[in-house]
């Protein structure tokens, strides 16, 4: 096992922990990672930038929230999270979308964000997109999701993680070249569930991290 990849390992893993713990002392209510609740006063999203920083601290990065981020292309952007060694070298850059964000925004925002970034002077080693995509039906889906009319929302109710993943592989081909992606694996797509995380892509490091 490469160093990379036992770099990300011990983040999920570390991460996970954390998250289980929130999960089941009620910090991060479990009926908010496949619900509405969570976001009023982006309470979820808070939260969960609570646990990644809390995660990046307890491996010994520095953490920085909501600091700037130079792109070549669309001038700066601010991402949730970024940790860095005390070198300093960027380690990880995180995007998190909760489940008020179940829709193309992982498309058009947070890949696009992504793409324009490529050749940036100061390039993570890993650059994450967390999402929030219940893995079985539900009754009630962001409201942001009316506005997208591509979307079909009774197909997207019964599984929003499946639907989305099918949206993913007709799509990902335009933000980003797959193959480059496959072999350096920097990109890295995770999703959030009431069970734990899951990388969705890339697709050959395909695995599930459960709460206890």
């Amino acid at each position: 096992m490469g160093k990379r990849v036992i770099e990300l390992e011990l983040f999920l893993k570390t991460l996970t922990r954390n998250l289980s713990e929130a999960v089941n002392s009620n910090v991060i209510p479990k009926e908010w990672l496949c619900g509405q609740e969570g976001n009023q006063g982006r309470m979820l999203h808070g939260r969960m930038l609570w646990m990644l920083g809390k995660t990046g601290d307890s491996l010994d990065y520095v953490v920085e929230i909501d600091s700037g981020f130079s792109r070549p292309k669309g001038g700066q952007f601010r991402p949730d999270i970024q940790l860095w060694t005390k070198e300093p070298r960027l380690k990880f850059l995180i995007e998190y979308e909760g489940t008020n964000s179940q829709d193309t925004r992982i498309l058009w925002k947070d890949l696009q964000h992504y793409s324009d970034s490529i050749n940036a002077d100061c390039f993570p080693e890993y650059w994450l997109i967390l999402y929030t995509f219940p893995d079985h039906p539900i009754d009630k889906t962001s409201p942001w999701l009316r506005l997208e009319n591509s979307i079909d929302k009774e197909r997207f109710k019964r599984n929003p993680h499946s639907y989305f993943m099918n949206l993913l592989d007709a799509e990902i081909e335009g933000y980003i070249d797959c193959r480059v992606q496959e072999a350096e694996r920097i990109l890295f797509l995770i999703n959030l569930t009431r069970h734990g995380l899951e990388i969705d892509f890339p697709k050959s490091m395909n695995k599930k991290y459960l709460f206890k």
